[in-house]
């Protein structure tokens, strides 16, 4: 029997949905995705290797992580009566903020740095030369990927969102949980379960 546990971005976009709403997960989904490109722009130059040599270096990256998700979660659960005010019009969350944050997210998840590093040159065939362009490409591959799967998790959530929003006083209730998820999910990533 196979469990599939989502991975950290998965439930950081589901919480953005349930927050925020559809487009705020997909929004989310898109700057993780291009956070996580980020990532794989730093291996395709040889960084990668350099910055796996140096746990330090990881270490401060996921603490880094771990705090901005906890604050966007305070975030969430602090504004939830204003979110819950503003539900018919999504666009007042601010989509490019949105965006912004799902990218910072993305950028300090060391979990993929160390994937990129150690899974994506194993795909890589020297007799074909441009290392760089290759790993360019698996890695695009991957954030397509990502994102197609992290935007179909999130409006599930956004579509839980928009049966709650009825009644705003429920909202609120959902949008602090969706708050509270993302505060675990950066505990989380300080105790290493992610």
């Amino acid at each position: 029997m196979i469990i599939l546990i989502p991975g950290p971005s998965v439930l950081f976009v589901m919480s953005r949905g349930i927050a925020l709403g559809k487009n705020s997960a997909i929004a989310t989904a898109f700057g993780n995705s291009l956070g996580t490109f980020v990532n794989v722009l730093v291996l395709a130059v040889g960084l990668g290797p350099i910055i796996e040599q140096y746990p330090v270096v990881l270490m401060i990256i996921r603490y880094l992580g771990a705090a901005y998700l906890v604050y966007l979660g305070i975030e969430t659960i602090r504004t939830r009566r204003k979110v819950a005010l503003n539900v018919l019009n999504e666009e007042d969350q601010g989509l490019l903020k949105v965006i912004r944050q799902g990218a910072i997210v993305g950028i300090t998840n060391p979990k993929t740095i160390v994937f990129f590093a150690a899974v994506l040159p194993q795909f890589v065939v020297t007799k074909y030369g441009y290392l760089w362009l290759q790993l360019l490409l698996l890695g695009l591959v991957f954030c397509i990927l990502g994102f197609s799967f992290d935007s179909g998790y999130g409006l599930a959530a956004g579509l839980l969102r928009d049966w709650f929003t009825r009644e705003p006083k429920r909202l609120a209730q959902l949008s602090a949980t969706g708050g509270s998820m993302i505060v675990a999910l950066g505990i989380a990533v300080v105790m290493g379960w992610f």
